[in-house]
């Protein structure tokens, strides 16, 4: 036999065996991976959650706070009608889009990178549910002096490329103790 292919495979035997002695190094590497990102995705929830039903008035006067009032008791100046959320269709792609938020109300809602996207079908809407669970960073982005806020949306991660339609992004903000859906403007993929 040639001395190269007998170099190659002595090469190939010496690789095959050392990945036989890491392969339970990296399955217990994943694991622990897997581990980390639910134990993230719990807390994030939980900490979703907790911020979102803590969402204080910003003009309260911190001399003054009365430590028994229940966040159902106080009063925002804000509504739905005061906002508006734009897919900026020079962004449009099957992988990722940019939104622009317009809130305008005099008390802000919390606004995070949360997202759901719809699609069209006849004149339902319908959502499209993710190919696997979506890990949301939780926080609250505040407005710029237009009063926007500016997400680039990579959607690629949790729903693939989307096909030809009609779709919305939908934001879900917190409203008079209800979770309420806010949706953007209509934008296609063709």
């Amino acid at each position: 036999m040639n001395k190269k292919i007998i170099v190659l495979i002595c090469i190939c035997i010496v690789g095959y065996f050392s990945f036989l002695k890491i392969k339970p190094k990296i399955q217990q590497l994943n694991y622990a991976i897997n581990t980390k990102i639910a134990k993230e995705q719990e807390i994030n929830s939980v900490h979703q959650n907790v911020s979102t039903a803590y969402t204080q008035k910003s003009t309260i006067d911190n001399t003054n706070i009365d430590s028994n009032i229940e966040v159902s008791d106080l009063q925002f100046n804000r509504s739905p009608e005061n906002v508006e959320i734009e897919v900026l269709k020079d962004s449009i792609s099957r992988k990722s889009a940019t939104i622009v938020v317009t809130d305008t109300n005099e008390d802000s809602y919390g606004w995070g990178e949360d997202y759901k996207i719809e699609q069209k079908n006849d004149n339902d809407w319908k959502e499209i549910k993710p190919n696997k669970n979506v890990i949301v960073k939780s926080i609250a982005y505040n407005r710029d002096r237009n009063n926007q806020i500016t997400f680039k949306i990579n959607w690629e991660n949790n729903y693939g490329e989307l096909e030809d339609g009609i779709y919305r992004i939908v934001k879900t903000v917190y409203d008079n103790n209800n979770y309420i859906k806010l949706y953007s403007n209509e934008f296609e993929i063709k």
